[in-house]
C-alpha cells in the first residue's frame, strides 16, 4: 500500500486537530492486514510533529516483566539500530515501570536530571544515547500493558502539552485498533477450531429453519450421502426426504423452536442396495432455526442386531448344554438355573432360586468365599476363572465328582457370579482306566524281552524301554540323545528313510538287521516297525526289535542237519545197496555154495552103484546142509533177532552181548534196574537197533576191551547206558553227531531217537558214555518210521 506523505502538512493553527483526524482515519479505517503499516506511518508523523528522533509502540506482558517493540518510526536524528522484536527485561527500567503503572503519562526532558531512585533507568537510557523521552500508557483489553513513546537523542527542548495530547490520542487509537485486531484474530481462531472440531466429528450438522430451509451444513470428510453440501444448501427438508419422514422432521423442528427442548427422530435411508440408519437430534439455535445433528448409527444398529443374535444363540446354548450353568450374587445365592443343572442335580428351578451354591457344591464355602471377597476389594482374585475339581451333591444326597469354573464381574455396582459345573464321573472312570492301561502298557514295555524304540522319520530316538537300554549297555538318557542309525548298523540309513517314507499309517514292516552295543559287539535282530502319528501330528515309527541270536544259531544247526540228512539219505541208500550185495553174496557164496556141495555129495551118492555107495557122501551132504542152516540162522538173527520178538528187549540185549563177545572178543556186561514192564514192541525194536549201532561204533572206533550196557526202566521214561573203556569220543563232533571217522552213525542214532522224542547224551569218562533217554507217555503205542524200526545186516554205518 502506497503511504501518502504527511510531512508536508502545516503545523500552525489547527495542526494538532488535523494530525489527530488523519491518525483517526488511517488507524481506525485500516483493515487488519494493513494496520501495522498505518500505525508506523502515524508514529512517523507524531515524531515529526513533536520534533522526536524515534517513536515506538512497546507491548509488555500482564505482569510487566518483559516486553518488546511492536511498531517503530525512526527519523534522521536516530543513530541506533531498529529495535522491533527485541525482548527487553523491564527489570532494567524499574523506575519507568513504576511510573507508567501509577500514571498515564511519563515525561522526562533531560535524562541526566533523573534522581538516584532512577539511577538504573538513567544509566541504561544514557547507554542507549537517549536524552529525553515521553511515555503514554497503552491499555489493552486482554489485560496486557504497553506504552507509546517518543525519544530524543539530541537537543535540550522540553516536551509540549500538544506533544502529550497528540501522543495520548494516538495511543488510544492504536489500543482500540490492536484490540479490534486481536478480537478478530481470536474470532477467526475460534471459527477455525470449531471447523476443525466439526471436521473431526463423524456427524453431519445442519442449520434448519422453521420453514424447512437448510441454512448451513457441515458434512464429515467421509460420507455416503449421494448429495454434496452445496446441493443440500440449495434444497430443503421436504425435497430431501419422503413425505412421511419430512412431516415428522418438520414437526420436531417446530416443537424444538417452540419449547426450546431437544427432540429426536430416526431415519432409514437406502444407499447402494443397503439401508443406512440415522439418528437425528434437534437442538434450539435461534428463535427461527435449530441445529440438526445427524449421526450414522448403521454400525451400532448392526452391532445391536448381532448382539441380540448372540444373546439368542447364548440362550440356546445355555438351555441345551449338558453342563450346569448357575448365576449367583456375591453371597452365593442362586439367581438363575438352566435345564442342564436341573438334569444334573435333580432340583427344579423354583426349588433352588435363592438357595446358596453350597447346596450343590458343599465345598464352595471353604474354597471360594475368600476369592469373592478379594475380587470385591481389588477386582482381582487368584482362584476365580480357574477350573477346579470338587464334589457335587444331588437332590437324593448322592455325591459325584464335578469340574467347576467360577467367574465374577461387576454390573451396575452389583457383583455377580457365574459358575459352570460339569459332571466328570465318566471322565474320572475313563482316566482311571487310562491310567491302569498306561500302567499295564508300561509294565509290558519295561518287562518285554524285546527291544522297544520310538523314533521319528529322521531316525531321532524319542523314547526307548529300559530293557533296550540295558541290553545295549547305555543309560536311557544317553539313547534319547542318539539316532536309530547309531544303534542299527546293518542296513544303510538311506534305505531305512525310504522304507519309513513309503510306510502308510498303521502299516507294519518286518526286516532283519543287527544292533550294536556300547562295547562294539553286535547281535542279530528282527525288527517289526509300525508307523503312526503322535499327539502333535508328527509321524513316528515304533520299532520292536527281537534278539534272534538263538534262532540264527538254530537255523544254522538246522541247515547243517538238512545237509547231514541229505548225506544220510544218500548213505542209507548206499548202505541198503551194500547190504543187498552182502546178502546176495551170503546167499550165493555161502548158503548157495553149501547147498551146491550138499547137492553134489547127494548126486555122487545116488549115482554110485548099489554096492559102491559110500556113507561118507551122506555125511558130507548133511554137514553142508547143517552149515547152510547155521548161516540161515545167523542171517535171520541179523535181520530180525527172534529173541527180541519172543523174549523182549532185555533178553535180546544179553544175546547181542554174547554174540559181540564171541565174534569180536570184547568183554560184555549187562545190568538192569527199575520197572520190568514190557515196552511197546516198536520201541523195543528201535532201542535194540540203537544199542547195536552204538556197540558197533565201539567195536570199530573205540579200541575198547569192555562194553557195559545198562537198562533202567521207570513208568515215565526208559534209560539205556552204553559205556566202554576205549579211547573216548571227540566231543567236537557232539553237536553234529558225526563220528570220528566222518560217518553219520551218531547222527542217524539221534534222528532215529527223535521220532520217539528221545535224546542221546555223550560224555567222556575213562572212555565213552552214551545215554539214551526216551520218555514214556503212559505206555502209549509208538509209530516208528521204517528207517528207525528196520535196519539191515551188520547195522553199523560207522
Amino acid at each position: 500500500m502506497t503511504e501518502p506523505s504527511l510531512l508536508a502538512l502545516p503545523v500552525e493553527g489547527r495542526e494538532v486537530e488535523r494530525i489527530v483526524a488523519r491518525a483517526t482515519i488511517r488507524i481506525l479505517g485500516s483493515d487488519d492486514a494493513s494496520l501495522d503499516e498505518h500505525v508506523n506511518a502515524v508514529l512517523r508523523h507524531v515524531a515529526s510533529f513533536a520534533h522526536a528522533d524515534r517513536a515506538y509502540v512497546f507491548s509488555a506482558d500482564a505482569a510487566r516483566r518483559f516486553g518488546r517493540t511492536t511498531h517503530e518510526a525512526c527519523l534522521s536524528g536516530y543513530t541506533g539500530e531498529a529495535r522491533i522484536g527485541v525482548v527487553v527485561d523491564l527489570g532494567t527500567y524499574p523506575w519507568m515501570r513504576r511510573r507508567v503503572a501509577n500514571q498515564s503519562v511519563v515525561q522526562v526532558d533531560n535524562v541526566d536530571d533523573l534522581q538516584d531512585d532512577a539511577a538504573t533507568d538513567r544509566d541504561n537510557l544514557l547507554a542507549r544515547g537517549v536524552h529525553s523521552f515521553l511515555l503514554v500508557d497503552l491499555p489493552r483489553a486482554d489485560g496486557s500493558s504497553g506504552t507509546v513513546g517518543l525519544e530524543r537523542y539530541t537537543g535540550a527542548r522540553a516536551w509540549r502539552a500538544e506533544d502529550r495530547h497528540v501522543l495520548h490520542v494516538v495511543a488510544n487509537l492504536i489500543s482500540t485498533a490492536l484490540d479490534r485486531r486481536s478480537t478478530m484474530e481470536a474470532l477467526r481462531a475460534a471459527e477455525a477450531r470449531q471447523r476443525m472440531i466439526l471436521g473431526a466429528l463423524p456427524d453431519m450438522v445442519f442449520v434448519v429453519g422453521a420453514d424447512g430451509e437448510i441454512r448451513d451444513v457441515h458434512l464429515p470428510v467421509e460420507t455416503e450421502l449421494p448429495v454434496t453440501a452445496q446441493q443440500l444448501l440449495e434444497s430443503n427438508v421436504a425435497r430431501l426426504m419422503p413425505e412421511r419422514i419430512a412431516a415428522l422432521v418438520m414437526s420436531r423442528v417446530r416443537e424444538t423452536i417452540a419449547t426450546g427442548r431437544p427432540q429426536m427422530v430416526q431415519w432409514t435411508l437406502p444407499i447402494e442396495d443397503r439401508n443406512r440408519h440415522f439418528d437425528i437430534r434437534f437442538a434450539p439455535r435461534t428463535p427461527l432455526d435449530v441445529f440438526a445433528v445427524v449421526r450414522d448409527i448403521s454400525e451400532r444398529t448392526e452391532a445391536e442386531r448381532q448382539l441380540r443374535e448372540q444373546e439368542r444363540l447364548y440362550e440356546i446354548l445355555v438351555q441345551s448344554t449338558l453342563d450346569a450353568i448357575v448365576m449367583a450374587d456375591k453371597d452365593g445365592r442362586i439367581l438363575s438355573w438352566n435345564p442342564g443343572a436341573e438334569r444334573m442335580f435333580g432340583y427344579r428351578g423354583t426349588e433352588v432360586i435363592g438357595q446358596r451354591l453350597e447346596l450343590l457344591v458343599p465345598e464352595y464355602v471353604s474354597g471360594r468365599a475368600s476369592d469373592v471377597e478379594s475380587f470385591m476389594r481389588s477386582g482381582v482374585s487368584g482362584m476365580l476363572n480357574r477350573v477346579v475339581e470338587l464334589w457335587g451333591q444331588k437332590r437324593n444326597g448322592v455325591r459325584f465328582p464335578v469340574e467347576m469354573t467360577l467367574s465374577a464381574w461387576s454390573s451396575s455396582g452389583q457383583t455377580l457370579l457365574a459358575s459352570v459345573i460339569r459332571d466328570i464321573t465318566e471322565r474320572r472312570s475313563a482316566d482311571q482306566k487310562l491310567r491302569e492301561s498306561e500302567q499295564r502298557y508300561r509294565q509290558l514295555v519295561q518287562n518285554s524281552a524285546d527291544g522297544i524304540l520310538l523314533h521319528d522319520e529322521t531316525g531321532r530316538l524319542v523314547d526307548v524301554s529300559e530293557k533296550t537300554a540295558e541290553t545295549l549297555g547305555y543309560r536311557r538318557e544317553e539313547l534319547l540323545c542318539m539316532s536309530m542309525f547309531q544303534v542299527e548298523r546293518d542296513q544303510p540309513a538311506d534305505m531305512h528313510r525310504q522304507i519309513w517314507a513309503r510306510m502308510r499309517p498303521e502299516q507294519s514292516v518286518t526286516l532283519e538287521g543287527s544292533f550294536q552295543k556300547r562295547d562294539g559287539s553286535q547281535y542279530p535282530v528282527e525288527m517289526r516297525m509300525a508307523k503312526f502319528r503322535g499327539w502333535n501330528g508328527q509321524p513316528l515309527i515304533l520299532s520292536i526289535a527281537r534278539d534272534i541270536t538263538e534262532r540264527k544259531a538254530n537255523e544254522a544247526v538246522m541247515l547243517e542237519h538238512q545237509v547231514q540228512l541229505r548225506h544220510l539219505a544218500s548213505q542209507l541208500t548206499l548202505t541198503e545197496e551194500q547190504q543187498r550185495r552182502e546178502l546176495a553174496v551170503e546167499l550165493h557164496d555161502g548158503i548157495g555154495q553149501e547147498l551146491a556141495m550138499a547137492r553134489l555129495r547127494l548126486q555122487s551118492y545116488l549115482s554110485a552103484p548099489e554096492g559102491a555107495k559110500s556113507p561118507h557122501h551122506l555125511d558130507h551132504a548133511i554137514k553142508y546142509v547143517q552149515q547152510a542152516m547155521g548161516r540161515v540162522h545167523a542171517l535171520t538173527f541179523d535181520l530180525s533177532p527172534p529173541t527180541l520178538h519172543e523174549l523182549g528187549l532185555p533178553a535180546a540185549l544179553r544175546s547181542l552181548g554174547r554174540r559181540f563177545q564171541e565174534d569180536h572178543g570184547i568183554r560184555f556186561e549187562y545190568a538192569q534196574s527199575g520197572d520190568e514192564t514190557p515196552l511197546p514192541k516198536e520201541l523195543e525194536v528201535l532201542l535194540y537197533r540203537t544199542v547195536r549201532e552204538l556197540a558197533m561204533n565201539v567195536v570199530k572206533h573205540a579200541r575198547a576191551r569192555t562194553l557195559l550196557v545198562g537198562l533202567h526202566n521207570t513208568p515215565t521214561e526208559v534209560r539205556i547206558m552204553v559205556r566202554d573203556d576205549g579211547i573216548g569220543l571227540d566231543l567236537s563232533h557232539k553237536r553234529s553227531g558225526t563220528s570220528v571217522t566222518g560217518g553219520f552213525g551218531l547222527f542217524s542214532v539221534r534222528e532215529r531217537l527223535s521220532s520217539v522224542e528221545g535224546t542221546l547224551e555223550l560224555e567222556n569218562d575213562g572212555g565213552t558214555v552214551a545215554t539214551i533217554i526216551v520218555p514214556l507217555a503212559e505206555r502209549t503205542p509208538y509209530t516208528i518210521g521204517r528207517g528207525a524200526a528196520t535196519h539191515g545186516r551188520g547195522g553199523g554205518h560207522g
